[in-house]
């Protein structure tokens, strides 16, 4: 009988290791959805014309796929994916959401100074906070799993 109570706690143990490992692995998904989601909706309210099938929507949308897939497919390599994940959303975060609404000499544009474009910039940089701090957690964890070893 003990056996038995033995196998079904390591059972019991790995089971909840797997849902601790999917539920993290739909948050993240969620995150990274999210962020996305933030630089789509800024793009439809400042380019309402702008077709979805555009360079604009489409490489960035590639970029966010391969960092997710590869952060979730390759486990090994997760610091390398955290890494580029958490230079892609800052530089939406600081660029995308940020200096992009200030009319400077730089953008081969001249972005509208309204409130209905801060109040997307503002959209958009809100979306990218939740996964910067979830990437930074990730790294500091990381770090700390290196530390102990």
């Amino acid at each position: 009988m003990a056996l038995y109570a033995g196998a079904r706690r390591r059972l019991d143990s790995k089971t909840m290791d797997d849902k601790k490992l999917f539920s993290s692995r739909v948050l993240f998904t969620c995150l990274v959805l999210f962020s996305w989601a933030g630089m789509i909706v800024h793009n439809r309210v400042e380019l309402p014309m702008l077709p979805l099938l555009r360079p604009e929507h489409i490489i960035p949308t590639g970029i966010y796929v391969i960092l997710l897939v590869g952060w979730l497919l390759q486990p090994e390599y997760r610091r390398l994916w955290t890494w580029l994940l958490f230079i892609w959303v800052a530089i939406h975060f600081v660029v995308g959401a940020g200096l992009s609404v200030l009319p400077l000499s730089i953008w081969p544009f001249y972005p509208e100074q309204s409130i209905r474009h801060y109040f997307s910039h503002v959209i958009y940089g809100l979306t990218q906070i939740p996964l910067i701090w979830h990437l930074v957690s990730q790294l500091r964890a990381l770090a700390d799993s290196d530390a102990i070893r």
